[in-house]
């Protein structure tokens, strides 16, 4: 249960912030962010997660073939939208739901190798595919929409938190 209090937690940072910034600061391009926008990486971040919810269905996952939503990057209701039914279908899978995961290193070759994954293992590499992309729309925030207030933490990994704390503390 901590992998899906850790991902509302994340859920919950991303909505503060598609909450406080307005519909053009969400499409905005940032220079700092080579021209992409703050809509852009909600959007890719949201399509891993939904990819890891329907890949469950057939037991197989592979992000390479995740559906894109363009219309996600450019409306963030509808992002605050799929926020909420993620959060709903995460909180009722099974942690342990074995899968394969499907993914492919090579430019020329496009079949997928295949590896033996489960839901919860996804999981824990889409959050820090999340936290990734959160540093990111960070910048990109600090750029477009200076008046908003970043959450503390918000694109910072669990450890790094744990160990400037200890750190200070020390």
């Amino acid at each position: 249960m901590e992998i899906k209090s850790a991902v509302i937690n994340l859920f919950e940072q991303l909505r503060y912030v598609l909450e406080a910034v307005d519909k053009q600061q969400y499409r905005n391009p940032s220079v700092s962010l080579g021209g992409s926008t703050i809509g852009q990486h909600i959007r890719h971040s949201l399509e891993f997660f939904t990819c890891l919810i329907e890949g469950k269905k057939e037991g197989i996952v592979n992000y390479d073939r995740r559906k894109r939503e363009s219309q996600l990057e450019e409306e963030k209701e509808l992002a605050l939208v799929v926020l909420d039914e993620l959060s709903q279908a995460i909180l009722s899978t099974d942690d342990n739901q074995q899968l394969v995961l499907e993914l492919s290193y090579s430019h020329t070759n496009t079949d997928p190798i295949s590896v033996s994954s489960n839901f919860q293992r996804e999981l824990v590499y889409n959050i820090e595919h999340a936290i990734h992309h959160m540093a990111l729309i960070k910048i990109g925030i600090k750029e477009v929409a200076p008046q908003v207030t970043i959450p503390e933490g918000f694109g910072v990994a669990n450890s790094t938190i744990r160990y400037k704390k200890q750190h200070q503390e020390g």
